[in-house]
């Protein structure tokens, strides 16, 4: 078992906040005046700026090289293990990134240079580390932090990653680069999904945490960069892991700056206050950076897609004649090309076309069709009878709903419009419901308890096994607890099955069971696009996935372009 080097932490507390925070412009770099202040590449008036002379950042002393990027709304919390929020993932994911990620043919492959194999009948996964990762405390990163990793998941139920590591009978390391997972039944895609989704865990940490969903995460980091800093709402800041040592990293700290909507952050990319966007940015945005030779537009297609779902929570929404009904109330044509102004492509089908084997046998969700969902709720016994102009049952109870989403997603306010105001004409009240990161979290996919929510799924890989994450009985993202048998004994089926084709059958069988239920109305794929300035750095890259730009293995690519 790892320990921490308490003294070590104390000293470094102790060095942190006797520093100095300080903030003028200087293009991207940090240097150190005769007086020891530091001078940044932020521009002046932030409300407040990250340390930039905490240990760890250029070698030489007297020039940091910082990275200024914006984020559209602040990270939930950086314990990524205890939630599901994007920004929160991505910047865990440059620290501690998971051991598989996507590459841009969309296959899966192994992160520094990660393999892994499994025997015949996929019951057994053998993975194969690379030599040579330490964490930023000076403790290796090899196979005792994966057992580590998913023992403790499943042993506190930590998370929607837990789930991960259910099907997990038994865990041998013989080295320390060697991990091999033995399984209790067949799973084709187990570490192609558990690589792919889990941070790996450091034990030296997590080994006392007896409440690991209440732990505030110190930031450690195996990666190129560890988190420094945090300031809840403002910035965080990451620095350079001193113990990497797989590739020159030329960039020393990345500060992401939390704006309060996309077009404040789209002004602060344009003056030079930030270098890139750490989110996708919408239509029209880009059509505003467009003409700017500075700025750099990156796009790719969306592995995720947007989507509401219906809280079983509430009573009137168990009823499956009323979700196919408001089902039909969503006009995708209008969202994808109002709303988002040509900038994604309707989902017809329950599984995204973007999986091509998946939805060549074309079953689709109910189309829009107003009258028709009208004339469903009036069959299912929803009349407007006191001419209120919303429908209500025998019991008075009337089909008025709280529509919950997270500020910050992009074109949410025009999407949602669009969808009360079809409703509306189907005799059901809308009520849109912005909240933050935090309220979201607390009321939808931890506290599941509302009425409709919108969300855009960053990612959904492996659809033939990933859709039980989502869809599977008491799966943590079933979070509108939608419990359906038949459906679930599909997805079990078809996660052990190794035969692709007969994979794309089973699919195909629970897909009928989709539309005949609607547990969600799948609306739209996007193209994620991010935008870069240019000026001061150079190497932007980007891979399908939810991180952009910031890739653990492209990041250090990124490089100055003085």
């Amino acid at each position: 078992m790892k320990k921490i080097n308490k003294h070590l932490k104390l000293f470094c507390l102790l060095l942190l906040v006797s520093m100095l925070i300080t903030g003028c412009g200087n293009g991207g770099k940090t240097s150190e005046s005769s007086d020891g202040t530091q001078t940044s590449g932020t521009a002046a008036g932030s409300a407040s700026e990250p340390n930039a002379n905490e240990s760890g950042g250029n070698e030489s002393g007297d020039e940091i090289v910082r990275l200024n990027v914006g984020m559209s709304s602040a990270p939930v919390n950086l314990n990524v293990w205890s939630n599901n929020d994007l920004n929160s993932a991505l910047l865990t994911s440059i620290a501690m990134p998971g051991l598989v990620k996507i590459d841009d043919k969309g296959t899966k492959v192994g992160v520094f240079g990660t393999t892994w194999e499994s025997n015949e009948d996929a019951t057994q996964f053998t993975v194969h580390l690379p030599e040579g990762l330490v964490w930023s405390d000076g403790e290796p990163f090899d196979s005792s932090d994966m057992k580590f990793t998913a023992e403790y998941l499943v042993e506190k139920e930590f998370g929607y990653n837990a789930s991960m590591f259910t099907n997990v009978e038994s865990i041998e390391t013989p080295d320390a680069t060697t991990i091999i997972y033995n399984l209790s039944s067949p799973d084709v895609n187990f570490f192609n999904q558990a690589g792919f989704w889990v941070n790996p865990m450091p034990e030296q940490e997590f080994a006392d945490v007896e409440d690991p969903m209440n732990h505030v995460f110190s930031g450690l980091g195996y990666g190129p960069f560890y988190i420094a800093e945090e300031s809840q709402g403002e910035y965080v800041l990451l620095k350079k892991n001193p113990h990497f040592t797989l590739t020159e990293v030329p960039v020393d700290e990345i500060v992401f700056r939390v704006y309060t909507d996309e077009n404040t952050m789209v002004l602060a990319l344009q003056s030079g206050e930030i270098d890139v966007t750490a989110n996708y940015i919408s239509v029209p945005s880009q059509t505003q950076l467009a003409t700017n030779p500075n700025i750099d537009l990156l796009s790719t297609q969306s592995l995720g897609y947007g989507f509401c779902s219906f809280s079983q929570s509430n009573e009137i929404l168990q009823d499956v004649n009323v979700r196919r009904a408001l089902s039909m109330g969503f006009d995708r044509d209008a969202i994808t090309q109002v709303a988002y102004q040509g900038g994604a492509i309707p989902m017809e089908t329950p599984v995204s076309p973007v999986w091509q084997d998946f939805v060549a046998s074309d079953i689709k969700q109910p189309a829009f069709d107003i009258e028709a969902g009208a004339q469903l709720l009036e069959q299912a016994g929803y009349s407007d009878t006191d001419g209120d102009g919303i429908r209500e049952n025998a019991a008075g109870d009337k089909l008025e709903f709280e529509l919950m989403y997270k500020t910050g997603l992009a074109a949410a306010d025009s999407v949602l419009e669009i969808v009360r105001s079809n409703l509306a004409k189907m005799g059901v009240a809308i009520k849109i419901v912005p909240t933050d990161a935090s309220t979201f979290s607390a009321k939808v996919t931890q506290g599941h308890e509302y009425d409709i929510s919108y969300s855009v799924w960053g990612v959904i890989d492996d659809v033939d096994t990933a859709l039980h994450i989502i869809y599977g009985i008491d799966q943590t993202l079933n979070f509108m607890e939608y419990n359906n048998q038949d459906m679930e004994d599909l997805l079990m089926k078809s996660r052990e099955t190794v035969d692709y084709s007969e994979r794309v059958k089973i699919i195909d069988e629970w897909q009928t069971l989709f539309v005949e239920n609607m547990p969600t109305v799948n609306l739209f794929v996007a193209t994620n696009t991010y935008a870069a300035n240019n000026a001061n750095f150079s190497g932007w890259s980007l891979f399908p996935g939810n991180h952009g730009v910031f890739d653990a293995e492209n990041i250090v690519k990124i490089t100055p372009a003085n």
